[in-house]
């Protein structure tokens, strides 16, 4: 969250109020940018009159701002549209509401509000047939009543949303982002499966993502998107889709935003296949920034690479032993790479998979390597002693900023990485099961290495 001090001389687009009855409060104007926040703030002066004003690079801004009384226990704030120019705003009333909150040169937010209630009464209607035709039997005499209420109010969604479709007014474009996040697309549909395909068509094909970006609703709706997407077929569809998204959006930063969420909330579900599936997509792009932070996932350790060099401090040993794997080691033909941390639910999960894999692994000869995100080491070593894999299990005390977890790329917990016997990435995956899968069935390695000459033996170096 940024904080812009009160300076004329670097303002954009101004709002001029007037709140007489707030004189003395403090208070918050937030405008929105993607996932981050810009936050002017202020004081009320006396005689009720102030001026907001949005960062002159942001300008002309046309999207959703707040409003917020601070330091008060009873609060309140005002949602306004900023339409790319200035306007004001008054109330002369101690307790503001919809009917005494003036606008001048400003009517998106009372024609937002005016769509609001009549979608809400089609789709009020349409929900109370939906229930109506489930509550009684085909053959009741009023059945067909419901079907035909059921059409008709169907028909008149499409049309209201055929219409905001056309109109060039934020309120328009902004009411669609709201639906969006309360599971409305841009039809309505009756069952729960063919709503989530309507959502998914609807966030691939009519969104405004430059009107996303200002929103407030960034993140709700590419939660949806990651959310929904149909992850059964290994991401085929999600990355498609991303795809024709990412062709729409021409702006890199905006591009980049966009890229950056899906990523994380990708990485937060535990799809890392699915990072690995977009990432020539992405790469291919040429719109990213910047490839800090999350999106370094696109940079390091991605499959087709040479695995980055792994310092070791192995738990379990005494004294600590200390050094650098060896993944051409002869005597492994892959190595699995386990990015955890004690007491994460998803982490202990992978743990007990691989622990009654651990004989057959052997037998494949597959060695298994974890790496602790702990920053306790004491915590770590308790946690070890119900793995199996003595002296495999390495904390540095680091937690995520442990050189080897910046070193990997890895944002969450648990990742995990196949390494081929020539030191090549062949996966990075989410799971214990896509890890062992991939082990087992070659073809199903997001990364095919290609066979090449025996290299001399090295000592190993642990």
């Amino acid at each position: 969250m940024v904080c812009l001090g009160m300076s004329s001389g670097i303002s954009g687009q101004a709002v001029s109020m007037y709140f007489p009855h707030f004189a003395g409060k403090s208070y918050d104007f937030i405008v929105f940018q993607g996932k981050d926040t810009r936050v002017q703030k202020g004081v009320i002066p006396s005689d009720g009159r102030f001026t907001l004003t949005v960062p002159r690079e942001l300008s002309p801004y046309r999207g959703m701002s707040r409003w917020l009384i601070t330091g008060t226990q009873e609060g309140g704030g005002l949602d306004m549209i900023i339409p790319g120019h200035d306007f004001s705003v008054q109330c002369t009333a101690s307790v503001p509401d919809n009917k005494n909150i003036v606008y001048k040169d400003n009517d998106e937010n009372s024609l937002l509000g005016t769509m609001y209630n009549e979608q809400s009464a089609i789709v009020g209607r349409f929900t109370s047939m939906v229930m109506a035709g489930k509550a009684y039997p085909k053959d009741h005499k009023q059945y067909g009543v419901f079907t035909k209420e059921l059409g008709l109010q169907k028909d008149r969604y499409a049309g209201f949303e055929k219409a905001l479709m056309n109109n060039k007014d934020y309120a328009s474009a902004f009411l669609r982002m709201v639906n969006l996040t309360n599971g409305l697309g841009r039809s309505l549909q009756e069952n729960e499966d063919d709503n989530k395909k309507e959502l998914i068509r609807t966030i691939t094909q009519d969104i405004p993502w430059e009107g996303l970006y200002t929103s407030g609703h960034w993140d709700g709706v590419l939660a949806v998107f990651t959310d929904l997407e149909d992850k059964k077929d290994g991401g085929e569809a999600l990355v498609n889709d991303f795809q024709r998204i990412g062709d729409k959006i021409s702006d890199h930063a905006l591009y980049t935003a966009f890229a950056e969420r899906v990523t994380y909330y990708l990485t937060q579900s535990g799809n890392d296949d699915i990072i690995a599936r977009l990432s020539p997509v992405i790469l291919n792009s040429g719109k990213i920034t910047s490839y800090s932070g999350i999106m370094s996932v696109y940079q390091k350790a991605v499959p087709g690479s040479k695995a980055p060099e792994l310092s070791l401090h192995l738990i379990g040993t005494w004294p600590e032993v200390t050094g650098k794997m060896d993944f051409t080691d002869t005597r492994y033909q892959k190595t699995l790479l386990v990015f955890y941390s004690s007491g994460c639910g998803h982490c202990d999960e992978v743990m007990k998979t691989l622990a009654g894999k651990l004989e057959d692994l052997n037998k494949s000869k597959v060695r298994v390597m974890a790496i602790s995100a702990d920053t306790d080491r004491k915590i770590c070593e308790q946690a070890s002693v119900k793995l199996p894999w003595k002296g495999m299990i390495s904390c540095d005390t680091q937690g995520m900023k442990g050189i080897n977890f910046m070193n990997y790329g890895v944002q969450a917990t648990p990742t995990l990485f196949i390494v081929d016997q020539w030191g090549n990435i062949t996966s990075r995956l989410g799971s214990a099961d896509d890890a062992l899968k991939a082990l087992t069935d070659p073809s199903t390695e997001l990364w095919r290495k290609i066979r090449r000459p025996p290299r001399p033996y090295v000592p190993p170096q642990l």
